[in-house]
């Protein structure tokens, strides 16, 4: 049963009259207690019960990513939305695309201006530039009217703040330490090569991974390193050789961009030399952002893979399948490590910053605060554990059991067939949809997978011991204007000279040029209004 929402009163500007909404936290058809403000402070008055009528459905848009749209019509997916609807008390349309198309259509949309109410993006320069000229609502001073969205930290308000402003809801990631190595330990055994320590321990592994026939097929067709177009893999490696978590502190105590460092070119150097050498697919460069899983780790041709943890589970699982039905790689065993030393101590770039990511409201789908009030409201339900649930899991009985001990038993595929029930794609993507703040009642009732196979323990494990490890973004909550204007184009202007170097397209002075457009096109003033911020919030 959807719980009972309270009436909130809301100073929304001090030129605007106080406006009453139904506040974060359910459904308003139930006997309520309006509360009044005084000098800022909210204070209970007593005032006599009152039945108010159910609310009109809140009709809303969506845009998310990491779906598509092949089971609309379904049954399945036809009642999972319908419960969303109910429970929520809205009327939803939406539109989702897979990960690896889905920020050119962002893009898209952006240009036309045919923005949903919801939309689910990242905190790159686009969307920055949206924030500047007001098409996101600023979402500051209503987090807190929401029972679920209250209990965000302040870590994840900072560092998803610009100028110490939320212009979306960030997605709340509590794993900050969710970047890791793995090695196929299968192969190193077969090689008898020990766990690498150093950069030249793991080099040597890349080395025979590649040329010694680790599958023992007597083939030669393994790579080590399995890498995409996805830069995130290569910039995590590079704070071994202690490059900067975007922004660090050089020896003056100024902000450095990362890419402005010595320590980036001596990485750029290795990573240069590993694909000079073919210890890397030739091809990863056109293979698709978040594609090398697929592509490089479950086809059994590469074995180390620096991602996160949790993708390399999922690796894992597939290439080893169950007893009932087991992987094409049932052998497979996968190896988490921290890191390794490149003469700067272990060092782990962070996943997120407590968060990844945001859903954001926009102005021209949701003009009112009311309409705004109606989306927020509709972000905090999807945190209450009744649809992390099914978002999460699906329906009970007909996607998973709960075991004896109160954890999620899914049903296999094969299981699934037998009962007729369809594959659980439907709900792929709806999961970019919640922030994943709950608080303590929710919180306690939202159900989990036991941790008990090897590999769950292991990323775990990976997870609790990176924290002590990782390297600090000296940027967080700090904005450049300049950036959020141009911030595409320089960040193009890197991340295009980093993949031309390391596929030997250009040389170490085209590389310098490029560094030095960097600067001339923006980034030198990029630098300098970073580090009047920094000053500013560090005195």
């Amino acid at each position: 049963m959807k719980k009972s929402k309270k009436v909130l009163a809301l100073a929304l500007a001090a030129v605007m009259a106080v406006s009453t909404f139904a506040g974060c936290g359910g459904s308003a058809d139930e006997t309520t207690t309006a509360p009044t403000t005084t000098g800022g402070n909210t204070q209970s008055t007593t005032a006599a019960p009152t039945t108010q009528a159910k609310e009109p459905a809140a009709k809303l848009s969506l845009l998310f990513r990491g779906g598509d749209h092949a089971n609309d019509e379904n049954p399945q997916t036809i009642a999972f939305v319908k419960a969303i609807e109910e429970y929520t008390n809205t009327e939803l349309t939406y539109e989702t695309y897979p990960m690896e198309n889905y920020y050119e259509k962002l893009t898209l949309k952006y240009a036309s201006g045919e923005l949903a109410t919801i939309m689910h993006t990242e905190q790159n320069a686009e969307f920055m530039n949206a924030c500047q000229y007001n098409v996101f609502w600023d979402l500051t001073d209503y987090i807190d009217l929401c029972d679920n969205l209250t209990v965000m930290p302040d870590l994840v308000r900072r560092s998803a703040s610009m100028k110490g402003r939320l212009y979306g809801v960030p997605l709340s990631r509590a794993n900050v330490g969710r970047n890791a190595t793995s090695f196929r330990q299968d192969w190193a055994d077969a090689l008898n090569i020990g766990t690498p320590e150093t950069i030249d321990d793991l080099y040597e592994m890349a080395v025979q991974f590649t040329n010694g026939d680790p599958d023992q097929n007597g083939k030669n067709d393994t790579y080590a390193f399995a890498w995409d177009a996805w830069n995130g893999a290569l910039t995590h490696m590079m704070c071994w050789w202690g490059v900067p978590n975007n922004w660090g502190l050089d020896a003056n105590g100024e902000l450095v961009y990362y890419a402005m460092t010595e320590e980036y070119k001596t990485a750029l150097k290795w990573l240069r030399q590993v694909y000079s050498e073919g210890l890397v697919p030739q091809d990863f460069r056109s293979t698709g952002g978040g594609k090398a899983r697929g592509t490089y780790v479950q086809t059994g041709i590469c074995g180390i893979y620096v991602q996160c943890a949790d993708d390399i589970r999922k690796a894992h699982d597939n290439m080893v399948g169950t007893a009932e039905a087991p992987g094409l790689f049932p052998n497979a065993s996968w190896t988490y490590i921290v890191g390794v030393d490149a003469g700067h101590g272990i060092q782990v770039k962070p996943q997120n910053n407590g968060y990844n990511g945001y859903v954001a409201i926009a102005k021209s789908a949701a003009p009112t605060d009311k309409d705004m009030m109606a989306a927020l409201n509709f972000l905090n339900d999807l945190c209450d554990a009744e649809m992390t649930n099914l978002i999460g899991f699906g329906f009970e009985g007909e996607d998973y059991v709960i075991d004896e001990n109160g954890f999620v038993d899914a049903y296999t595929a094969e299981e699934r067939t037998e009962k007729g029930l369809g594959t659980g794609t439907y709900r792929n993507g709806w999961n970019s949809l919640i922030p994943y703040f709950h608080n303590a009642e929710e919180s306690a009732k939202i159900i989990g997978v036991e941790q008990t196979s090897d590999i769950r323990q292991r990323e775990q494990e990976i997870y609790a011991l990176n924290k002590q490890y990782l390297v600090t973004d000296y940027s967080i909550g700090l904005t450049s204007d300049t950036f959020v204007e141009i911030g595409a184009d320089l960040n193009s202007i890197i991340d295009t000279a980093m993949l031309d170097y390391i596929t030997g397209v250009i040389d170490d002075t085209a590389l310098q040029t490029a560094l030095d457009q960097w600067l001339e096109a923006g980034g030198a003033t990029v630098t300098a209004e970073m580090n009047e911020q920094y000053k500013l919030y560090n005195k």
